[in-house]
């Protein structure tokens, strides 16, 4: 696998698992049986795509980053169908060319030790980190 495509699929990645839209609300067209479950028809429901993201049955080891996956853009961060982002091909487009940037200028780039809590905005739909610390060298 070669740096360009390892860059792709990183990209691929990161929006994968940390989905900057966790969830938009939806109203189900016809009645529908999940399971045990009948939703009727007119029901307003929250579709949370940062769940289906990690779904094992579509990706293995679904909460790792994993460089070679062979189905990298299969995700839902982006929506489905004709509710897909037209930004979205802008938005991975400027991921890979700022992270192109910063790797040909910045060398061992890492996590700042013990200054990470992780901790996210509180909303129930939207996912952000509060504050990310790194360590890095210039090239």
């Amino acid at each position: 696998m070669t740096g360009k495509s390892k860059l792709k699929n990183f990209v691929e990645e990161i929006i994968r698992l940390e989905t900057p839209v966790q969830s938009l609300f939806r109203r189900v067209r016809k009645d529908v049986t999940i399971g045990d479950v009948t939703i009727p028809e007119g029901s307003i429901i929250d579709m949370r795509f940062g769940s289906a993201n990690r779904d094992e049955e579509m990706f293995s080891c679904p909460m790792h980053m994993d460089l070679e996956r062979k189905n990298p853009g299969k995700h839902l961060a982006y929506g489905i169908s004709h509710h897909h982002c037209i930004g979205a091909p802008l938005a991975r487009q400027e991921m890979r060319m700022a992270f192109d940037i910063l790797l040909k200028r910045l060398k061992n780039i890492n996590l700042a030790e013990n200054k990470n809590d992780f901790l996210h905005h509180p909303h129930f739909a939207l996912r952000g980190l509060k504050e990310l610390h790194l360590t890095f060298e210039k090239r």
